[in-house]
């Protein structure tokens, strides 16, 4: 008999119906989805895959706003923006500011990164993400995000099987 899935809060019900990776053709639906809604699918079948098809997105030397995610640091993301070398990780020079003599500039720089990494935490079948935020800090870059594609440029969304979906905006 085998255990059922962890629990972030133990007093919370699991739903088994969330319990189990989406089926090939759960995600072929979906990724058709996020096409018709004007976003690219990039798939990745493991973590590895996902953090090099990141790599290859990013620009060496750009902003990069990577937002707090269990994902981005299991699969070596987050690491990778943060401390390879390769670009100006943005989060690390934010927890750096003074909020209060920094605030204007620390709003400015957030909002305006060259890339924006980060995961959802749901993927609709009909192509609709899912991105909470305890403090919407992870929200402001991606809604504000200034160098957002033109008219018939898709975003890339790079998910992964195994993963939740990490995505990049550029």
């Amino acid at each position: 008999m085998s255990e059922p899935p962890a629990v972030a809060s133990p007093g919370a019900a699991l739903s088994l119906e969330f319990a189990e990776l989406a089926s090939g053709e759960q995600i072929a639906t979906a990724a058709a989805a996020l096409e018709r809604n004007g976003i690219r699918p990039l798939l990745a079948a493991t973590g590895t895959d996902a953090r090099d098809l990141v790599g290859s997105l990013l620009t060496g030397g750009a902003e990069v706003y990577n937002n707090t995610s269990q994902t981005l640091e299991a699969t070596g993301i987050a690491d990778d923006i943060e401390r390879s070398g390769r670009y100006q990780p943005l989060r690390l020079r934010l927890y750096r500011m003074d909020r209060e003599m920094q605030r204007s500039e620390m709003r400015a720089l957030a909002a305006s990164p060259d890339h924006v990494v980060g995961s959802v935490h749901a993927l609709t079948e009909g192509g609709s993400l899912l991105i909470a935020s305890a403090s919407g800090s992870q929200l402001g870059p991606l809604v504000t995000h200034s160098k957002m594609p033109g008219p018939g440029e898709p975003t890339e969304c790079p998910a992964g099987s195994t993963t939740s979906s990490s995505s990049t905006r550029r």
